[in-house]
């Protein structure tokens, strides 16, 4: 299945708003940033958006939209932060 930006009820998005860094350093921190909930409103799109579809495939029973959310709730409460630092330390 491919989906698309509008399946999801999200504007197309361009290479500029999505714009990763131009070093490894800027990268990083634009993903702490991300996972601070500090990072742009089409970062913060499409970040849950792929999240969402991650959790939709461990929770098939759910719905998409429930999905997406729960992924925006798990940035918005920093718990997507505290699992990553959990992760690396």
């Amino acid at each position: 299945v491919i989906l698309t930006p509008g399946d999801l009820g999200k504007p197309q998005l361009t290479q500029a708003d999505l714009y990763g860094g131009e070093t490894e350093e800027e990268a990083a921190a634009i993903f702490r940033n991300v996972l601070n909930n500090e990072g742009s409103p089409a970062q913060f799109e499409v970040v849950t958006a792929n999240a969402g579809l991650a959790i939709h495939c461990l929770k098939p029973g759910s719905s998409l939209e429930d999905c997406i959310e729960e992924a925006k709730e798990s940035l918005r409460s920093k718990r997507a932060l505290q699992a990553f630092q959990n992760l690396v330390n």
